[in-house]
């Protein structure tokens, strides 16, 4: 199914998610009981606007990554109450205006929301509800984590239909109320007592919101599994984008979105780029390399898969700079502290890379690319032109084949004993890479009690499912990541696979122990941000359970695995 259809369908059945349920009540309570029809689209409008801005600002770029979410949701509860007090109370506000002497202002912001034709409530009021709607659509989550960064023109295309499917269910429901409250008379009495239930209504749920209450009623909505929405749209996705990591694929003479068909194509120029290292600050260009062979390695410093690479990179390096091989690293991040120049700098000096690496933090030169995973690695020879692409791990041999050829056209031969491959990487009956953060969140076992962005004590459940994981003591879960909020915090983790790696992130020098099948294997040094070892065994091995004692103030963001 094209996914332009399908966010469209999916707008539609997101209003039967839990994940709508903050919006319902304040669209039906500001529309039912206003006779003007402008209110209605007034405020489902502003909630549209509201919910596509608020996703490009702090989902699709780090424009306000420094801001945390509470604020945002703190914000929308204190409007949400103080219009329910207004809605309870409507002579509040001129007696607030009255006591600080307000009253030249009486036709100010909340006041004129009481008015029929004020438009400056229903826009707040509509508006207000972007920060708080965090989708459980795995069509608006995919919008966000694959399609933007690849392309922002059609992750925003993508993402104003799905809003438009939401919206054309939001007015029916709408026109639904008005026409109730129409054929009911005493429900559209301004000072009468349904008025008020509803200002309580906005009371509540502006405190549900602040406490995050509402979060956990719709957690618990998806764990009773009645008409479960979510497992619904996630049949119809699975052909729309491909995977974004532990894949193995290539192919001669053609890369992704190329179609050769025998003809000559220009490798994509490197653009966008405006931070290098090992480069004494001088960006790279294609144009600049023309006669040499180059390697573009797209990789992202936390990611395990990449890091299994560099060894091959690092040798191809040694072995073939001299004779006109040049490997360009291109650092795309998946989380927000890989954007940071330090950051990359750290790993690049740990990692031993000596090659140009440039921080492609807008997803500039991977959008040329039409490139979706990492590692990719791409082969462009002496003219400019894409010969070869390889994604994944793996076919090392091949791929420095592919770099002696490329180096002997129309030249001598290059030859020098391979790099023997010694990677292990195999992906049956692994346990798949896991995420902790709420908005890529998966196999948590207490997904009903989840609280968003505030801090909340945990208890293991008697049982952890195969390759599900769990929390004990003090924890708060944030878009990317889980904190520890007190010493000695619990995290297990039921896993599949030879190695566990974990990408943590601590702005202190602080030390996590590790225990599997209850008994203590070591303890881990931990500082700045970056991808950790936590078990290494010596062979494949099933039914592991991890336990991790977490330090207050660490960040815990997605598990790897090998074997």
């Amino acid at each position: 199914m094209p996914l332009i259809l399908l966010s469209f369908l999916s707008g539609i059945l997101t209003i039967l998610a839990p994940c709508v349920l903050p919006v319902l009540p304040v669209i039906l309570g500001t529309t039912s009981t206003s006779p003007d029809k402008r209110r209605s689209v007034i405020v489902i409008a502003s909630f549209a606007a509201s919910v596509y801005l608020f996703s490009i600002i702090l989902k699709a770029s780090t424009a306000l990554i420094d801001i945390p979410p509470e604020f945002w949701k703190s914000v929308t509860a204190i409007i949400l109450v103080v219009f329910g007090l207004i809605t309870v109370f409507p002579n509040l506000w001129e007696k607030i205006a009255l006591v600080l002497k307000l009253q030249n202002t009486s036709d100010s912001l909340l006041h004129a929301s009481q008015s029929k034709r004020g438009v400056i409530g229903p826009i707040l009021v509509g508006a207000s509800l972007g920060p708080v709607f965090s989708s459980c659509s795995p069509t608006y989550s995919l919008i966000l984590a694959t399609i933007f960064p690849v392309s922002f023109v059609q992750g925003s295309i993508y993402l104003l239909v799905y809003i438009a499917g939401l919206v054309l269910m939001l007015g029916l429901i709408a026109a639904f109320g008005y026409a109730l409250t129409q054929r009911l008379r005493f429900l559209s009495n301004p000072n009468g007592t349904f008025r008020k239930i509803l200002g309580i209504i906005f009371i509540l749920l502006g405190l549900a919101i602040f406490t995050g209450i509402d979060k956990k009623i719709e957690a618990g909505i998806l764990d009773v599994g009645f008409f479960d929405v979510t497992k619904l749209e996630q049949t119809l996705i699975p052909s729309a984008v491909p995977p974004t990591n532990t894949v193995t694929s290539s192919g001669v003479a053609s890369a992704p979105g190329m179609e050769l068909d025998g003809r000559t194509v220009a490798a994509p120029e490197i653009t966008g780029l405006k931070e290098w290292l090992n480069t004494e600050g001088k960006a790279q260009t294609l144009s600049d390399l023309n006669g040499k062979v180059v390697l573009i390695d797209f990789w992202t410093y936390s990611c395990i898969n990449c890091q299994r690479t560099l060894p091959y990179l690092r040798d191809w390096d040694k072995k073939y700079r001299d004779k006109g091989l040049v490997i360009l690293g291109i650092h795309a991040p998946e989380f927000a502290f890989e954007r940071k120049i330090e950051n990359v700098s750290q790993a690049v000096k740990d990692a031993d890379i000596s090659y140009p690496v440039g921080l492609d933090n807008d997803f500039a030169t991977w959008k040329a690319y039409d490139n979706r995973y990492w590692p990719a690695k791409y082969f462009i020879d002496k003219t400019g032109n894409l010969r070869h692409y390889h994604f994944g791990e793996g076919l090392y041999e091949e791929s420095e084949q592919i770099i002696q050829y490329l180096l002997s056209e129309n030249g001598p031969a290059i030859q020098a004993p391979l790099t023997l491959d010694n990677s292990t990487a195999s992906y049956r009956d692994l346990t798949p890479e896991t995420y902790l953060g709420y908005s890529r969140a998966n196999s948590f076992s207490q997904r009903s009690e989840l609280l968003e962005d505030a801090s909340k004590q945990y208890i293991f459940p008697p049982m952890i499912k195969q390759n599900a994981w769990a929390l004990d003591g003090r924890w708060s879960i944030h878009d990317e990541q889980i904190t520890s909020e007190e010493d000695g915090a619990k995290l297990r983790l039921s896993f599949e696979a030879e190695e566990v790696y974990l990408v943590i992130e601590s702005r202190r020098e602080s030390t996590i122990q590790v225990f599997l099948n209850a008994a203590k294997q070591k303890d881990i040094s931990i500082s700045g941000a970056k991808l950790y070892t936590i078990v290494s065994l010596p062979a494949y091995a099933s039914d592991q359970l991890l336990e991790l004692r977490v330090p207050a103030g660490i960040s815990l963001h997605a598990f790897t695995f090998g074997g």
